[in-house]
C-alpha cells in the first residue's frame, strides 16, 4: 500500500531563495508553449545567473536565445535578457574563459567571483563544458562541484557563516559532441557518469549533449546502445553531423530540409540564429551547411531552465516516453520504450505491466515486461506478432495509472509515432566498417542487415548463414544478434594464403533464421590479396608528428623484400619527402642494418596551418639491391594553429625493456615514466599493415605492461609507440 508523505522544509533568506531539489533539462524541453509565462517573468524577476563559458557553451545564449528574441516582437519582450537585469529583462551576466572547465583554476576564479561584494545576489552559477573535455578528470569535476555546493549552496559554509546571505544553485552541465574516434567515447562515458551523479545526487543538471543527440521527432542520433553501453556507428559531433553508409550526414539538416514551414527551421535562419559556435556553416576553414538546429532547441530548453529555478513544475506531475530509435513495423517487436516521470515518483520498485496502459497501439502489440531504472525512470519492453499494417500512427502513447505512483492520478505520455512499412521484396545487405584484406579477415565483423524481412528469433545459428565465394580456411566463428532485423558476423582465418582478390564474396541466410519461407542472398563485396613477395618500405616515427617537435625528429625506415646497396648507400639526396611542409629536410642517415636506416629531420620552424596526412619517403632506386624506387606508407604531421604545450614524455626517449623476445605472443614492456598519461601501442605486420592497437594508462614511476599478441600468426612484426624511440622488431614463434 502506498503512503503518501510529505515534507516540506523552507530556508528564508534575504532574498529570493532557490529551490534545490534536483532536475535534469534536457531533448524534452524545447517546447516554449508548455512554460507558464508567469514562471517566465518570475525568472526575470527573481534569478541572476553567472554563465561561465567557452565557444560551445555560447549556443546557448547568444545562440538560441538570441534567435528567440529576433523572432518576433513578442518573444523579443517576452524572452529578454541581459548582464544586469535591467528593465525587468533576465539577468544572465556570462564570461568568456580561455581556460576549459578541465583546469582546476575554474574552481578559485568561481569562489573570486561569488566573494566579490558586487555580486553578492548572483543566486545561479553555471559553467559550460567545452572540446577539451574528452581529456577531462570527471570525477574531479564532480567532486569540485560539491565542494562549491558545500560552501556556498543553501546550507553551505559561507552562507551559515554570514559570510553570504544569497545562496547559491549550481548547474551542472554535459560536453559537447566529439567526433574523432579516439574521443567520442571518452566524451560518451563522461556524460553518462555525470549524468548518472546528478540523478544519484539529486543535483540540477543541464544535458548540453542530450539535447545534440535526438531530433524535434525524438530519434535518436548519439553513439549509446539502448542498453546505455557505447557504440561508435554514429560518431556524433558537435555540429549535428553524424556516419551514414555514404559518408556523413547532418540531423539538422536533415530535419529542417523535411520541415521547411515550422517555427524550428524558421529559428534557425542564418538571419535569425546569426550565432551557433561550430556550426555557422564555415568552421576553420571548412565550409558545410547551416547546422544550426541544435543551438535554437538549447536556447528553448534555457528558458526551461530558468522557469524550473524559478519554481515551475512543482506541482505539476507529467511523463515522457521515447526510444533511442524510430520505431517501425520492423522493429516494433522488442522495442524498448524509455519511460520518465517529473514532479512524481514510482511508489516501489515492483512495477506491473497492467498497470501501464498502451493507447493507439498497432493490433498485436503488448507489454513483454518493464524494467525499473530508478524512482522516475523504467525501461517499457514491447512485442509485436508481426500483424501487417500499413498506415502510421502517430499518436501512440502510454499512461501509468496511479496505483504506480505516488500521486493520485494517472499520467499519460507524450505522443510518439510508428511508422508503417510497405512491404517490398525481402532482401539481405552486407558491409563491412574497414575493407576488407587478407592481413585483416581473421576477427573481420560484417554488418549484416535485413529489409522488409526479420529474423525468427535472438538465437542465431552459424549453420544457417553459408559464406559464397570465400578464401580458403575461412569461417564463421560466431554471430552476434543486434535486433530483429541486424546482426554481425564475425570471421576468423587461419591464414592460407591467396594472391587474387575476392570480387564476390557474398552470404546466404537460410530460412531457419527468417520469419519468411526462402533462403536469402546477400550483396557481394570484395576481399583484397595480398603480395607477401613484393618490396616495401615502412616508415615509423619516434614520436607522433607535429610542426612543433619536426626539428631532430627521428623516422626508422625498415625493408622488407628489398635491402639498401652497398654503393652509394646514405646520400641524402636519394631520399625524396613528399608532402612536406616548406623547410622540411634530412639532417642525416644512421646505418642501423641491411634493412633498416634512420634518418634525422630538420626543419626551419616555417609556419604552416594545415594537418599533413600524406607524408611519405621515397627512395630511390641507386640505394637498393632491386631496380624500382620504393615509396613509404603515409604519416601524418599536425600543424600547431596555436602554441601547444609538448610534455616531457614527448620530449624524451625513455628506457623501455622488452621481453621475453621471441615468444608465443605475450612480451612485456618495462620502464620508467615521470607522468600520468596513456600510452599507444601500435603492431606492424611485414607488410606495413596494422595489425594490433592498444592504449594504456600510465602512472608514474616503474611500471610493466603486458601486450597480448597471441591471436597474431607466427612471425616477424614491428612495434612502435609515444615511448619507444625507434621502432623494434618482435618475433611471434
Amino acid at each position: 500500500m502506498k503512503t503518501l508523505i510529505t515534507l516540506v522544509f523552507y530556508l528564508i533568506f534575504s532574498q529570493f531563495s532557490i529551490a534545490q531539489n534536483g532536475f535534469v533539462i534536457d531533448h524534452r524541453h524545447a517546447d516554449l508553449a508548455q512554460i507558464p509565462e508567469s514562471y517566465i517573468n518570475l525568472a526575470k524577476q527573481n534569478l541572476k545567473i553567472r554563465y561561465f563559458r567557452r565557444s560551445h557553451g555560447s549556443q546557448i545564449d547568444i545562440g538560441g536565445m538570441a534567435a528567440l528574441r529576433r523572432f518576433s516582437s513578442d518573444y523579443n519582450t517576452l524572452y529578454s535578457y541581459n548582464s544586469t537585469g535591467a528593465n525587468g529583462e533576465l539577468f544572465l551576466d556570462v564570461e568568456w574563459h580561455s581556460l576549459d572547465i578541465e583546469n582546476s583554476t575554474w574552481v578559485q576564479i568561481t569562489r573570486d567571483y561569488l566573494n566579490n561584494a558586487a555580486n553578492s545576489q548572483v543566486n545561479v552559477v553555471m559553467w559550460a563544458w567545452s572540446s577539451g573535455f574528452f581529456d577531462c578528470d570527471v570525477d574531479q569535476y564532480l567532486s569540485d562541484m560539491e565542494m562549491l555546493i558545500g560552501e556556498y549552496g543553501p546550507v553551505g559554509s559561507m552562507i551559515t557563516s554570514g559570510q553570504r546571505t544569497v545562496p547559491v544553485t549550481f548547474v551542472f552541465q554535459t560536453a559537447c559532441g566529439q567526433s574523432s574516434t579516439d574521443r567520442n567515447q571518452l566524451v560518451y562515458e563522461g556524460n553518462k557518469q555525470i549524468r548518472q551523479f546528478c540523478v544519484d545526487n539529486n543535483r540540477i543538471l543541464f544535458d548540453f549533449n542530450d539535447i545534440e543527440c535526438y531530433n524535434p521527432d525524438n530519434q535518436y542520433f548519439g553513439d549509446g546502445n539502448p542498453d546505455g553501453s557505447y557504440t561508435n556507428e554514429r560518431l556524433l559531433n558537435d555540429d549535428l553531423s553524424y556516419n551514414v553508409a555514404s559518408g556523413r550526414g547532418n540531423w539538422g539538416i536533415e530535419w529542417n530540409n523535411a520541415n521547411p514551414t515550422s517555427e524550428l527551421k524558421l529559428l534557425s535562419a542564418d538571419n535569425i540564429c546569426t550565432e551557433c559556435a561550430h556550426s555557422m556553416g564555415e568552421d576553420e576553414g571548412e565550409i558545410k551547411d547551416n547546422s544550426r538546429l541544435h543551438c535554437v532547441l538549447k536556447g528553448r530548453a534555457a528558458w526551461w531552465l530558468w522557469a524550473k529555478l524559478a519554481g515551475w513544475g512543482v506541482e505539476n506531475a507529467s511523463s515522457q516516453s521515447s526510444t533511442s530509435e524510430s520505431l517501425s513495423e520492423n522493429n516494433l517487436n522488442g522495442a524498448v520504450i524509455n519511460f520518465s516521470l517529473f514532479n512524481e515518483t514510482f511508489a516501489d520498485n515492483n512495477l506491473s505491466a497492467v498497470n501501464f496502459i498502451l493507447n493507439n497501439a498497432p493490433n498485436g502489440t503488448a507489454i513483454e515486461s518493464i524494467d525499473y531504472i530508478n524512482s522516475t525512470h523504467a525501461d517499457i519492453n514491447l512485442s509485436f506478432n508481426g500483424t501487417d499494417f500499413d498506415t502510421n500512427y502517430n499518436n501512440f502513447s502510454i499512461t501509468v495509472l496511479n496505483q504506480e505512483l505516488i500521486g493520485n492520478n494517472n499520467l499519460q505520455s507524450n505522443s510518439i509515432s510508428i511508422d508503417a512499412v510497405v512491404e517490398d521484396n525481402p532482401s539481405v545487405n552486407i558491409s563491412s566498417a574497414t575493407q576488407l584484406t587478407e592481413s585483416n579477415l581473421d576477427n573481420a565483423i560484417i554488418n549484416l542487415s535485413l529489409n522488409y524481412e526479420t529474423f525468427a528469433d535472438n538465437n542465431l545459428s552459424t549453420n544457417n548463414f553459408i559464406l559464397n565465394n570465400i578464401p580458403n580456411g575461412t569461417a564463421i566463428e560466431s554471430i552476434d544478434y543486434i535486433n530483429s532485423t541486424h546482426a554481425d558476423v564475425n570471421l576468423s582465418f587461419d591464414g592460407t594464403d591467396f594472391d587474387t582478390d575476392i570480387n564476390n564474396f557474398s552470404i546466404t541466410v537460410l530460412n531457419q533464421e527468417l520469419n519468411g519461407n526462402n533462403n536469402l542472398q546477400s550483396n557481394s563485396i570484395s576481399i583484397f590479396a595480398e603480395d607477401e613477395n613484393s618490396a616495401s618500405a615502412i616508415a615509423i616515427p619516434n614520436q607522433e608528428l607535429s610542426e612543433s617537435n619536426l626539428e631532430n625528429s627521428e623516422i626508422a625506415i625498415n625493408l622488407t623484400n628489398e635491402t639498401f646497396s652497398l654503393t652509394g648507400r646514405g646520400e641524402i639526396e636519394s631520399f625524396v619527402l613528399n608532402n612536406a611542409p616548406a623547410g622540411l629536410s634530412i639532417e642525416t642517415i644512421s646505418q642501423i642494418s641491411d634493412s633498416e636506416i634512420n634518418l634525422q629531420l630538420s626543419f626551419s620552424g616555417q609556419d604552416f596551418d594545415n594537418d599533413i596526412d600524406d607524408f611519405s619517403i621515397t627512395i630511390l632506386s641507386n640505394q637498393l639491391t632491386g631496380n624500382q624506387d620504393l615509396t613509404t606508407n603515409n604519416l601524418s604531421i599536425e600543424a600547431d594553429i596555436n602554441t601547444k604545450i609538448i610534455d616531457d614524455f614527448n620530449r624524451e626517449e625513455k628506457k623501455i625493456s622488452l621481453f621475453p623476445n621471441p615468444n608465443n605472443g605475450i612480451f612485456y614492456l618495462k620502464f620508467n615514466s615521470n607522468f600520468y598519461g596513456k600510452v599507444t601501442f601500435v603492431i606492424l605486420n611485414q607488410s606495413g599493415t596494422k595489425v594490433y592497437e592498444n592504449n594504456f594508462n600510465v602512472i608514474k614511476g616503474e611500471q610493466t605492461l603486458s601486450l597480448d599478441l597471441q591471436k597474431l600468426k607466427k612471425g616477424v612484426y614491428l612495434i612502435y609507440s609515444d615511448i619507444i624511440k625507434k621502432s623494434r622488431k618482435i618475433i611471434i614463434k
